[in-house]
């Protein structure tokens, strides 16, 4: 009688276990080219991300990093729609001039965007910031790049600016808690 009366203590237990949610980490979508002519900047702002939100967040327990390639002109808007649709993602950085247009920006509804290294981009919408200043990089990052990505070129000033755009997102999505 004991075994079963232990048997169903652990069921209960095991079932009481199953049933517990753990948050879904919101998502940080980085709405770049990864494919053509000018997939290193997409590659190179998604290695700077990876590695801000390792330094913030390195059990990616708040948040995780969604890239997803712009797919030029002709997809850009349509892409943008499906990440203002999905509730999990809380901001959107981009990067490039497709991800930079009007059609896409808008498309992204009023999720927070971050536009990286558009110097000449005037924001139309209070929800976008833009970034194109960022601290110049130094050897430590460059180490810390290379040594997290062996086949990647090395790191540019867009590299920097990612890492600082990602950084600013994190503390201002921090202080909206």
């Amino acid at each position: 009688m004991k075994n079963i009366w232990q048997i169903v203590v652990f069921s209960i237990t095991l079932a009481l276990c199953a049933c517990s949610t753990t948050p879904t980490p919101g998502k940080i979508a980085l709405l770049a080219p990864f494919e053509g002519g000018d997939a290193d900047s997409g590659y190179e702002a998604l290695y700077a991300a990876q590695m801000a939100l390792t330094d913030v967040d390195p059990d990616s327990m708040r948040f995780t990093l969604l890239p997803l390639d712009v797919g030029g002109a002709t997809f850009a808007a349509d892409r943008a729609r499906a990440l203002a649709d999905d509730p999990d993602v809380v901001a959107v950085m981009v990067l490039g001039e497709h991800a930079a247009d009007p059609a896409t920006l808008t498309a992204l509804g009023d999720l927070p965007i971050i536009i990286i290294g558009n110097a000449g981009f005037t924001p139309s919408q209070p929800n976008i910031t833009v970034i194109t200043n960022a601290p110049p990089i130094d050897e430590e990052f460059v180490a810390r790049y290379l040594e997290d990505n062996p086949f990647a070129s090395p790191p540019t000033q867009r590299a920097g600016q990612t890492y600082f755009a990602l950084l600013v997102l994190l503390a201002a999505l921090e202080t909206d808690d």
